[in-house]
C-alpha cells in the first residue's frame, strides 16, 4: 500500500491468450480512498503484533467503514464468535476480544476481504512444519474448505 496514493484511481488489466487468440480480458478499476488506507494500516498494525489497542481500532473502524450497520454488526459478531467458539477467548457481548496472534490475523482476513484487498506473506516461525518457513504466498480470504483456516 505504501506505493499507492490516496484518492488516486489505478487500472488493472487482464489479457489472457491461448494460441494467439484473446480468451478473456478484464479490467478494473481500483480507487483507493483514506478509508481503504487505514484499513490497510490497521491489517498491518494487526498481523505485526498482539496490541489490545490495535485490535479495538480495528472494531472502531469497522463500524465506521462499513456504514451499513448491518454490515459492521455482522463482521464484529464474526470476530467475537470466532474469537470465543475456536480460540477459546471469553469476550462479552459488545466488547473487543483479548488479542491474540490468531485473532487478530482473523481479524485482518476479515477486513481484507470486506475491502476486496489480499496480503503478502512469508512464513517464519513454524516449529511442526519448519521446512515451510520462508515460502512467501498471497492471504485472499478464508479457506472455503476449511473453516479453521
Amino acid at each position: 500500500m505504501s506505493s499507492d496514493v490516496p484518492d488516486k484511481h489505478y487500472l488493472r488489466g487482464l489479457v489472457v491468450q491461448h494460441e494467439g487468440q484473446n480468451e478473456f480480458t478484464n479490467c478494473v478499476l481500483y480507487s483507493f480512498n483514506h478509508t481503504t488506507v487505514r484499513g490497510a494500516e490497521i491489517v498491518e498494525a494487526l498481523t505485526a503484533g498482539t496490541g489490545a489497542k490495535d485490535l479495538a481500532d480495528a472494531f472502531a473502524w469497522i463500524e465506521s467503514a462499513f456504514l451499513g450497520a448491518h454490515t459492521a454488526k455482522n463482521m464484529q459478531w464474526t470476530m467475537r464468535a470466532r474469537a470465543t467458539s475456536t480460540h477459546g477467548s471469553t469476550t462479552l457481548p459488545g466488547s473487543v476480544p483479548v488479542p491474540t496472534r490468531a485473532i487478530n490475523n482473523e481479524v485482518a482476513c476479515l477486513i481484507l476481504r470486506g475491502l476486496g484487498l489480499e496480503i503478502h506473506i512469508r512464513l517464519t516461525g513454524l516449529r511442526g512444519a519448519a521446512h515451510l518457513n520462508g515460502r512467501e504466498g498471497i492471504i485472499r480470504g478464508q479457506d472455503p474448505t476449511n473453516d479453521e483456516r
